[in-house]
């Protein structure tokens, strides 16, 4: 489809809420804009967009959409968007309203196993310690692991420096509610609450509102997976929604380069199932989005209270997320000192874990990791 009989479908889909059939590969990205012209004090947290789907051998799916402001990274606008990965070849159909009873409307799109994008990763269940495609292709991941948030800056670089090394999967944030380096634009998901729109600095100026969401950055998030994917390399998240925002006085104090905003919240409140919503509705539907990542749960006094409420958000994470997408924990047991297998545990079908073990035998800096006799699975 050209980019002008795009802006046709847009136009018509949105003039009468009756969005004429696409067509869209399998395991590809279904995107449509909306608009809602009421006027709403927040729009992140006023109303939700729920989105029902029938797919070819009606299956039902309930899924979310998302406010995405003027659509094009501006924070301001009356835009709202779908995604959806179909995952079956044939018609799918599908309804949209506001949850504040505002008029939504129907479609459907087509669905071709022409051009068919590889899906994400599933369990070999022949031999569970290896992945496979959606389609049954066996893959090995040869991951680069970029430890950093990474920012307009730096993700077009590194996404051509893994293509000229034969990298197929770049381990990094898909959202950053953490770091944000002096200098920088706003790099977290979040709007700042004070100072400047744009342009980090010290002290209260790192402030950031958690009710509102910074559309430029996820605009870049959303480029990101999308030029990954172009390229064929998954983007497996290193970090996900954990409710780690708030104020200041978190695990690490503020300073010139480093912005740890302290957790106020479990998984469950409001704000932050609100804010778990907006991610997977935003990215879930990214045929390359290798897995769903947990967060920073290792630390989980930090992150997480305790193992119950682990398994509570496990559970939830698990429940909104169509496609059967592999769950992850990034596990630090030398941290602790103690084993813990909380994922192994959890009630979800093992077909949906990706066990991993982050540890070390020894470490100069830390020389009593090497005494921790752990047998994770």
């Amino acid at each position: 489809m050209t980019n002008i009989h795009k802006c046709i479908f847009m136009m018509l889909c949105i003039a009468t809420g009756y969005c004429e059939a696409q067509t869209i590969s399998l395991f590809g990205l279904f995107e449509i804009e909306l608009t809602n012209k009421k006027n709403y004090l927040n729009p992140f947290s006023d109303v939700e967009l729920i989105v029902h789907y029938t797919s070819p051998t009606n299956r039902e799916i309930r899924f979310f959409g998302f406010y995405d402001g003027d659509g094009n990274g501006g924070q301001h606008g009356n835009i709202w968007k779908i995604r959806f990965m179909p995952d079956e070849s044939g018609k799918w159909k599908y309804r949209y309203y506001w949850s504040d009873d505002t008029p939504g409307g129907t479609g459907e799109f087509i669905t071709t196993v022409e051009n068919a994008k590889p899906g994400p990763w599933r369990v070999n269940q022949q031999n569970p310690y290896w992945l496979q495609d959606a389609h049954g292709n066996h893959f090995l991941p040869i991951a680069l692991i970029a430890n950093i948030h990474l920012t307009p800056v730096d993700w077009r670089d590194a996404i051509q420096w893994a293509i000229s090394k034969g990298y197929n999967t770049i381990i990094t944030p898909t959202i950053n509610t953490t770091n944000w380096g002096n200098g920088w634009d706003n790099t977290t998901a979040f709007i700042k609450a004070y100072g400047k729109p744009y342009g980090s600095a010290s002290g209260y100026l790192k402030w950031i509102d958690p009710d509102r969401y910074n559309l430029k950055m996820w605009h870049e998030w959303d480029n990101m997976i999308k030029t990954a994917g172009e390229h064929g390399i998954y983007i497996a998240p290193f970090e996900g929604p954990s409710g780690k925002y708030g104020g200041q006085d978190g695990k690490y104090q503020p300073e010139e380069l480093v912005f740890r905003p302290k957790i106020r919240e479990r998984f469950d409140s409001q704000r932050n199932e609100r804010f778990i919503k907006y991610y997977v509705a935003r990215q879930g539907a990214f045929w390359n989005l290798a897995y769903w990542s947990l967060g920073s749960t290792e630390v989980h006094t930090y992150a997480v209270d305790d193992e119950n409420e682990f398994q509570e958000y496990v559970s939830y994470l698990a429940s909104i997320t169509p496609w059967k997408r592999m769950i992850t924990a990034q596990d630090c047991e030398q941290w602790h000192g103690i084993e813990r297998r909380w994922l192994s545990s959890s009630s979800i079908p093992y077909t949906r874990k990706l066990n991993t073990l982050q540890t070390s035998i020894s470490s100069p800096a830390n020389p009593h990791w090497g005494g921790n006799d752990i047998k994770n699975t």
